[in-house]
């Protein structure tokens, strides 16, 4: 790829990219040009919730007793398979094993 051109003349950068010191960053849900995202779901959804709540999560976080374990299936008709992060999964997000191992590394838990 060709360096950008302003006024004719050729444009150099020499900053390195990475994390500073001192500085966090935030993860968030939006994955503009994802298209119709994962197409996880938990199959035993209805039979997890506790009226009226809509989604698993409880209000306070955490998780609620499940009266068995939740299934989760991967639904061709509904999405993509999932990312190593993906959120909107009944208040929870779904993490690959690749990423677990990543940030278990950087954080030492």
């Amino acid at each position: 790829m060709e360096p950008a051109m302003t006024s004719g003349v050729a444009m150099q950068t020499h900053a390195e990219s990475g994390p500073e010191q001192g500085r966090f960053y935030l993860i968030d849900i939006a994955h503009p040009g994802r298209g119709k995202g994962h197409g996880v779901v938990i199959a035993n959804l209805a039979r997890l919730l506790t009226p009226p709540r809509g989604i698993l999560r409880p209000r306070h976080g955490g998780f609620p007793h499940m009266s068995e374990v939740p299934q989760l299936v991967h639904d061709p008709e509904r999405g993509d398979l999932p990312r190593d992060l993906e959120a909107s999964l009944s208040g929870y997000w779904l993490v690959s094993e690749r990423l677990k191992e990543v940030l278990q590394s950087v954080t030492g838990r």
